[in-house]
């Protein structure tokens, strides 16, 4: 969803894909690496979409700052931004995958200065209302209407505290590409959407040609686009991909979404966790569910 947003301003000519994030970010010209290393250059856009910028990975082994810098809901994605531009970076841009909920941050960030805009109202504006996502946003006020995972402390259980929704009114941190609350009717309509190549409701979302843009392969055998993981036919070296897919995880949340470009099969499906001992049981049955599913239809 994230992407779609990004998307939407290359579309309205406020951003460039393979433009460096320092043209809005000044202080991304100056990275280093680890050994201390100067970066050659700043990312683009287009790498940060892909996870190739070389900003670190909430896969790898984080610091104890790098972890704060993207979970510290009282700080702004500014704050953050900034917080980020001081850490090290795993690999020369363009010149690794690595996963990065960090990277997105930054990618949030270039959006809000090139549209002069919040992420929440970018989200809304370019996505939702188009769209009509009627409950999708980064900051739910909806306290009553909310699924919470729960976790043991002390001996009982307890609602996730990394629930963002429960840090209000001190929340006030997007998450660019991991903490969007929504439902799973919204979810279908994104789906959908992609599934229709950005047509919704009869109306177009996305031309053909950004639609194919979003979609296709970045980088030579890679299975990572601009925001989507992606599967491709025999041979694998085909540009567009057959599939696309995406999971989601926050505290005790789970999401997954899966599109068949081949064959017209989307799903959707959100769960909570009530602990973490039963997570890879649960996870995995819902995988499976999904396969059967998605295998009904192609056969």
């Amino acid at each position: 969803m994230a992407s779609a947003v990004i998307m939407k301003l290359v579309e309205e000519g406020r951003l460039q894909l393979d433009d460096p994030v320092l043209r809005w970010l000044p202080e991304y010209d100056s990275l280093q690496l680890r050994d201390g290393e100067p970066a050659e250059r700043s990312p683009t856009v287009r790498e940060v979409m892909t996870h190739r910028a070389g900003f670190y990975s909430q896969k790898k082994k984080l610091t104890r700052e790098q972890s704060r810098l993207i979970s510290d809901l009282s700080q702004s994605l500014a704050q953050a931004v900034q917080g980020i531009a001081k850490e090290p970076l795993l690999t020369q841009p363009g010149q690794g995958y690595a996963y990065s909920g960090a990277g997105y941050c930054v990618l949030g960030r270039v959006a809000e200065i090139a549209a002069e805009s919040a992420m929440e109202e970018l989200l809304q504006s370019r996505l939702c209302e188009p769209l009509q996502l009627s409950r999708t946003t980064y900051f739910s006020k909806e306290d009553n209407n909310v699924a919470v995972g729960s976790r043991r402390v002390g001996g009982r259980w307890v609602a996730d505290s990394q629930a963002p929704h429960l840090t209000v009114p001190d929340n006030r941190f997007a998450l660019v590409g991991g903490s969007i609350y929504s439902t799973a009717s919204d979810q279908a309509r994104f789906a959908q959407m992609v599934w229709a190549q950005g047509m919704s409701e009869g109306q177009r979302y996305f031309s053909p040609q950004l639609w194919s843009d979003w979609v296709e392969r970045q980088s030579p055998k890679a299975k990572y686009g601009l925001g989507w993981g992606q599967t491709f036919g025999a041979g694998g070296d085909k540009k567009v991909p057959i599939r696309l897919a995406h999971n989601g995880a926050l505290g005790s949340y789970r999401a997954g979404m899966v599109v068949n470009l081949e064959t017209g099969f989307f799903c959707v499906a959100n769960w909570t966790l009530a602990g973490f001992s039963n997570e890879k049981t649960v996870t995995a049955r819902v995988r499976e569910a999904v396969r059967q599913a998605e295998q009904a239809v192609v056969k």
